[in-house]
């Protein structure tokens, strides 16, 4: 295909876009806030949609497991039961895996978008208010799960609990880890008031304490928002349990399709075995266990709930399930080198850890001031990835990366030299919309010569933070071009929650993102392979060096009004020393959890799927195409022929903020 015939395509795209745009300013079903957010296995909830928008007529609530069913909460009236807005009883299976799943309300204006529904093994309560004061403390026992809100500013929640000494309790707060504002703080208090322990900010936003009971007693957890904000969208989780936690894993990372050796550091680990690191307040444990790594294509939903500034890397879920109990799920990284941890002590450069590429190296910045250093031979010209994954694995750290070049004087002294010293990955695919920025570095290093090369890690605050949990993995191999992708809901402006629903007749426009891995920049060929019936797309072509493209869903008028589920795929031509091959990846379904806001970015992440939805009315207005592709000159005006059907008696279209206008056919 020639460079000007693109553009003519890429014309026709930008025509069809700009009616999904105007068709998607109609309602959707939009969903912020269930409650409770998670249930206990084998019973049944009454779950209520606390907040969204467009909720007409919602009848039903669908999570992604068959195990997990919705009904409608009733009430009687002379006519006979009458359905109860949005209210429903969800029963869970006693076989249903412990984790988290996607539920989502399906209504008169589509299927919403997902939220996060969690399913555990503990049972279920929810707080009571007012609990704002010890003496209205909502209490409960221990290896229990309380669902609640902080709901207005100022809001603090009281929980008391009975424990027995030598006990070690861990209470987890799940908020933003489960789609909600909250930015939680955790006060440990005896029966008295006098506060004991406190943690803020273990996970991101959310909070994990762990208390050793020192004796018998009556204890208190107070828990608010950092910044005394509430609403209804600050809702939690708060777990206080003896059940098994982990809190990091080395290595970080398996070898894909293989069985590997991990060792997992965290609390209530059965047959573990005690270590002098501390973390969340409480000496760490460790044990060792087997775990099978998937390969790269075979992760699927593992991938659900990881934030958009990870959405490129190849991640799998992990829980470890003991006598009937089951742990917290954690992501570790797929690879395919080895992996290995860093050799302690390794602070200086006389005792830097010598590597060879590829390397997938775990190691922790546990102490103050700790520098990692490692050591790598090169030749003239060779090229290396050097990458640190920190952030982007659910560490608390903003990694820091120097790379020098070493050599050797006459006298035999080490010369010095600096190449880089990299802070911020910066590079963002939608900043306001599904914000990709890092703080973890990226370097590509060509050998200026043959010799050594000196790679040091450190946190940019290392002189005041530091922790066991400040795991990393560091990333040395030769490039290998590749790509990953994200299509994520095109909302009526940028960065809103939005869904992907069509009215018969429908366009809808869905933003494919690129991550251009290693260099790769060619031209991605982007289509939906098993496209369900009723359905259209011309497909898009994300151009060389671009990293975006929008591709255009029709529902046709024999689309069923129901919910399909859309694979979309991306294929490329990549170079390899064994000649040019094409690749093929699904792109993952991405999803706005909360709206942009001014100067401040929306939060997003990976769901499990991209799901469409026909409703059942036709489209106001339906605008198409049946143009050939047309070949155009830069700077040349051209007529495209359009079809506008309008089901708008006597209203008026109009195209507005667009570099073009319409004109009835044989006008000039």
């Amino acid at each position: 295909m020639s460079r000007h015939s693109r553009y003519g395509i890429v014309s026709l795209a930008t025509l069809m876009i700009a009616a999904a745009s105007a068709q998607a300013q109609l309602p959707q079903t939009r969903l912020y806030v269930v409650d409770p957010p998670g249930a206990q296995i084998g019973t049944i909830t009454e779950v209520t949609i606390a907040r969204g928008d467009d909720l007409d007529e919602v009848d039903q609530l669908l999570f992604n497991h068959p195990g997990i069913f919705a009904t409608q909460v009733t009430q009687p009236s002379a006519s006979g039961p009458q359905p109860v807005a949005n209210k429903f009883r969800v029963a869970v299976a006693g076989d249903v895996p412990p984790g988290r799943y996607e539920v989502r309300a399906s209504g008169l204006f589509g299927v919403s978008n997902p939220r996060t529904f969690m399913i555990g093994r503990d049972p279920e309560i929810r707080e009571v208010e007012p609990n704002n004061e010890t003496a209205q403390a909502t209490p409960i026992e221990v290896d229990t799960i309380v669902n609640g809100v902080i709901n207005g500013a100022g809001d603090i929640d009281i929980i008391r609990f009975t424990a027995k000494a030598s006990q070690r309790i861990v209470i987890d707060a799940q908020a933003s880890r489960i789609d909600s504002r909250l930015d939680s703080q955790i006060t440990l208090h005896d029966a008295n008031g006098r506060p004991l322990k406190f943690s803020n900010n273990q996970y991101g936003p959310d909070d994990l304490l762990v208390f050793d009971v020192p004796a018998d007693g009556e204890y208190l957890v107070e828990l608010r928002d950092l910044t005394f904000s509430g609403s209804a969208d600050h809702y939690y989780r708060l777990s206080i349990s003896t059940d098994p936690h982990i809190s990091f894993t080395i290595p970080a990372a398996g070898q894909a399709g293989t069985t590997g050796k991990f060792t997992l550091y965290g609390y209530n680990l059965p047959g573990s075995e005690l270590t002098d690191a501390v973390s969340a307040g409480a000496p760490l444990e460790k044990l060792s266990v087997d775990i099978a790594v998937p390969a790269r294509d075979a992760l699927d939903d593992s991938l659900v709930g990881v934030p958009s500034h990870a959405a490129e890397l190849d991640l799998f879920a992990y829980h470890l399930e003991t006598e009937g109990r089951s742990s917290n799920t954690i992501h570790l990284g797929v690879t395919d080198a080895a992996p290995t941890a860093e050799q302690e002590p390794n602070d200086a450069p006389a005792t830097a850890n010598m590597v060879t590429a590829p390397a997938d190296i775990t190691a922790q910045l546990a102490t103050l001031k700790d520098l990692d250093v490692y050591a790598l031979d090169a030749k003239a010209n060779e090229e290396f990835q050097i990458e640190v994954i920190g952030q982007r694995g659910g560490a608390p750290i903003d990694a820091v990366l120097k790379v020098e070049q070493v050599t050797k004087a006459e006298d035999g002294s080490e010369q010095v030299k600096e190449l880089t010293t990299q802070d911020d990955y910066t590079t963002n695919l939608a900043a306001l919309t599904f914000d990709t920025a890092t703080d973890d570095p990226v370097f590509r290093l060509k050998a200026p010569a043959d010799g050594t090369y000196r790679i040091s890690v450190r946190d940019r605050a290392y002189e005041h933070n530091a922790d066991p949990s400040f795991v990393y993995r560091l990333m040395i191999r030769k490039p290998q071009p590749d790509f990953r992708l994200v299509a994520v809901p095109a909302g009526s402006a940028t960065g809103l929650t939005w869904p992907v629903g069509l009215r018969k007749g429908d366009h809808f426009a869905v933003d494919v993102l690129a991550h251009r891995i290693d260099g790769f920049n060619g031209p991605i060929e982007i289509d939906v392979p098993n496209l369900p019936f009723g359905f259209d797309t011309d497909g898009v072509t994300i151009l060389e060096g671009e990293t975006k493209g929008t591709l255009v869903l029709t529902a046709t008028g024999e689309a069923p009004s129901d919910r399909q589920f859309v694979e979309i795929t991306g294929t490329a031509k990549i170079d390899s020393p064994e000649g040019a091959k094409s690749v093929t990846h699904p792109a993952r379904a991405g999803s706005v959890v909360w709206n942009h806001a001014d100067k401040v970015p929306s939060v997003a992440r990976l769901t499990d799927t991209l799901t469409l939805s026909v409703m059942d009315e036709p489209a106001p207005f339906v605008v198409s195409h049946d143009a050939p592709h047309i070949e155009v000159c830069q700077g040349r005006q051209i007529l495209v022929p359009l079809n506008l059907s309008t089901n708008l008696a006597g209203q008026a279209v109009q195209v507005l903020g667009q570099n073009y206008e319409l004109k009835p056919q044989g006008e000039q």
